[in-house]
C-alpha cells in the first residue's frame, strides 16, 4: 500500500455565524488547505465532503456535496458527500484515505464543514435529536431506565449519565470534571479559531447553569458552525516546518450488534483496529485529539481508546497529566468543548491540529518538546445510547 500524506490544511473560525453559508465557508477552508499544499485545483482528482445537518438546518438536501463545493471552483472530478453524525469529517477522511491507498486517485481534497446554527433554535436543535434512532422510543425508555429528563433534555441526558457513572464508580467530583473542561478553555485561549476563547476557570464552570446535573453548560460544547480542510496525497510535497505528515492508519467501525450489548463501542473498535495497522499502541502516542461533545465524552473516548483507563483517570486529571505541558496533552486545540462543535468539520479539524502541532505552528498552544506521533478519534450518532459511528486516525511526523 501506498504512503498517505496530509500535504496542506486550512480552517475557519469555529462560532455563532449566522451570516456565514456553508458554501463560503466551505470556499474558505478549500482555499487555505490549497495554498498550505501549494497545490492548484486541477491538481485534485476528487473531493470527500462531510457534512450532516444541512438537510434540516439550510433546507440542502440530496446533493449537498456537489451544491457546495462546485462554487469553490470544482468541477467533471468526483465529488463525495458523507453524512454519519458527528463522526462525517473524520468518515471522509477515511474514504480519501481509502481512495490514494487504493491507487484510483493521487491527490485528493478532504472538507468537513457545518452550518449548525439557525435563527430560529429550535431548527438546530431539531437537527441534532435527528442524529437519535427515530424508531426508537428512546425518551420513554430512558427515561424509565435512567430517570432522565424530557425529550427536550435527551441529548444531554447520556452525557449526565455518563459522567453519574464514573462519579459513582470511580471517585470523581463535580470539581474534576470541571478541572478537565477548565484545560480545554485554557488550550483554546491561544487558538485563534476557537468559539469560546474567554479561558473559564474551575469556579465558574461549577457556578454555569446546570443542563442535567452534574453537567452544566460549560463542561458541553457549543454549537458551531465551520469548515476544515486538508489536501491528501500519495505525493508527500515539499517538508513544511522541516516535516512531513503521514497518516499511518486510518479506521471507522460501529457499534457492536444490537442483540451483542457487550459488545466493543464504535470508538473502541476503530481505535484498536487504526493502532494495529499503524503498529503502535496508546503508549507510543506523544498526544491526542479526541471527542469531547461533553466532559464525560472526553473521558469515555480516553478510557474506550485504550489511552487512560478509568481507574486512572481521576488521577490524570488531578495531576493535570492531560494540560499542554503535562505528560500527555489532550486536546491542545480546545477540543469540541472549546474550540467548537460544528459536527461535519470536527473529524477533519482535530487533523488540521495535529498537523498544526508536527510542524511548530500551534503558538501558545504549542505541546512542547518534539511530539511526533498522535491519534484523531471521534464518535457519531447515537443507537440505544451509544455512539453508532467511531472513527480514528493515526498521524505520524516524518
Amino acid at each position: 500500500m501506498r504512503d498517505i500524506y496530509v500535504r496542506g490544511t486550512g480552517m475557519t473560525d469555529f462560532g455563532l455565524q449566522l451570516d456565514s453559508t456553508l458554501k463560503g465557508l466551505t470556499a474558505s477552508a478549500i482555499d487555505d488547505a490549497l495554498t498550505d499544499a501549494e497545490v492548484e485545483r486541477a491538481d485534485i482528482d476528487g473531493i470527500f465532503f462531510g457534512n450532516c445537518l444541512a438537510g434540516l438546518v439550510t433546507g440542502q438536501e440530496a446533493t449537498r456535496a456537489p451544491v457546495t463545493c462546485i462554487p469553490a471552483g470544482f468541477g467533471e472530478i468526483p465529488i463525495h458527500g458523507i453524512e454519519n453524525a458527528c463522526a462525517s469529517g473524520a468518515g471522509a477522511l477515511h474514504l480519501a484515505y481509502l481512495a490514494i491507498a487504493s491507487g484510483l486517485h493521487d491527490t485528493v481534497l478532504v472538507v468537513g464543514a457545518e452550518k449548525a446554527n439557525h435563527p430560529d433554535r429550535q431548527r438546530s436543535f431539531a437537527a441534532y435529536r435527528a442524529g437519535l434512532d427515530v424508531d426508537e422510543d428512546v425518551a420513554t425508555t430512558f427515561q424509565a431506565s435512567e430517570g432522565a429528563g424530557t425529550d427536550r433534555t435527551m441529548a444531554v441526558d447520556r452525557h449526565a449519565l455518563i459522567a453519574r457513572r464514573m462519579m459513582a464508580e470511580h471517585g470523581f467530583t463535580a470539581e474534576d470534571l470541571a478541572r478537565l473542561a477548565a484545560v480545554g478553555y485554557a488550550n483554546a485561549a491561544a487558538n485563534p479559531h476557537a468559539h469560546r476563547r474567554h479561558g473559564p476557570g474551575v469556579e465558574e464552570i461549577l457556578s454555569d447553569r446546570v443542563t442535567v446535573a452534574p453537567i452544566t453548560r460549560l463542561m458541553m460544547c457549543p454549537i458551531s458552525d465551520g469548515a476544515a480542510a486538508v489536501v491528501v496525497s500519495a505525493d508527500p510535497g515539499l517538508e513544511v516546518g522541516g516535516c512531513r505528515v503521514r497518516i499511518a492508519s486510518s479506521r471507522v467501525a460501529t457499534r457492536s450488534r444490537l442483540d451483542d450489548p457487550s459488545g466493543p463501542s464504535a470508538i473502541r473498535s476503530a481505535t484498536r483496529r487504526a493502532f494495529a495497522d499503524a503498529g503502535i499502541g496508546p503508549k507510543d502516542l506523544h498526544f491526542t485529539e479526541v471527542h469531547d461533545a461533553s466532559v464525560a465524552y472526553l473521558l469515555l473516548a480516553l478510557s474506550e481508546s485504550g489511552i487512560c483507563a478509568p481507574t486512572d483517570q481521576r488521577d490524570w486529571i488531578r495531576d493535570g497529566v492531560t494540560a499542554l505541558d503535562g505528560a500527555f496533552p489532550v486536546n491542545a486545540s480546545g477540543g469540541s468543548l472549546a474550540r467548537g462543535h460544528a459536527p461535519g468539520a470536527t473529524g477533519v479539524a482535530q487533523v488540521v491540529e495535529i498537523v498544526s502541532q508536527f510542524r511548530g505552528r500551534s503558538g501558545g498552544r504549542q505541546i512542547p518538546g518534539d511530539p511526533s506521533v498522535a491519534l484523531a478519534c471521534v464518535a457519531g450518532g447515537t443507537i440505544r445510547f451509544e455512539s453508532a459511528v467511531g472513527a480514528a486516525h493515526v498521524l505520524v511526523k516524518q
